[in-house]
């Protein structure tokens, strides 16, 4: 059983086995727990711990999504593309639903680095993910699986909305200016 040992200035609270021979007193620990906190401590000692935990595992999520995201088109990378495939596809498998995987490359692109520079070539990849966001449903898995090769992964309800779907994001790379 815990209870609350607390300091005579009770700013500082500490966790502590307590003993059921101690007698409740203002300095020394106080009688066993009884299922409620004692004078609030032990609720005062949880908001603490969580409340210190929150920044620590704020910054492990942003690792994951920092190591699953690729950092100039913010688009889920290939580290991602292996378990939220597999995910998504025993997600879908299980509802009977059909999907697509297709694979673009950005032609020429190796020309395009080589003649005007990187910076450009960056532009471009921010701008093809840009429309591959427009284009495709908020719920389709998009991914920039490396350098100019892009992964796209949705459901559909037939072979045709498929076609259809991605007919639409070639026509929008066709007519971007």
């Amino acid at each position: 059983d815990w209870g609350i040992a607390s300091t005579s200035d009770r700013r500082s609270a500490s966790l502590a086995p307590s003993r059921a021979a101690d007698p409740p007193s203002g300095s020394g620990p106080l009688p066993p727990h009884t299922g409620r906190a004692a004078e609030g401590g032990a609720d005062l000692a949880a908001n603490a711990v969580a409340a210190s935990l929150v920044p620590v595992v704020g910054r492990y999520y942003e690792r994951m999504v920092d190591a699953e995201t690729d950092p100039l088109t913010r688009l889920a990378n290939r580290r991602a593309f292996y378990p939220q495939i597999a995910s998504g596809l025993k997600r879908w498998l299980k509802g009977q639903r059909a999907f697509f995987l297709a694979m673009a490359d950005i032609d020429l692109f190796k020309q395009v680095n080589d003649r005007f520079c990187h910076l450009y070539g960056d532009e471009i990849l921010i701008h093809f993910a840009r429309l591959m966001r427009k284009t495709f449903r908020t719920g389709d898995l998009l991914y920039r699986f490396g350098g100019e090769e892009f992964v796209v992964v949705f459901a559909v309800n037939d072979k045709g909305h498929g076609v259809t779907a991605l007919e639409r994001f070639r026509k929008a790379v066709e007519e971007y200016e």
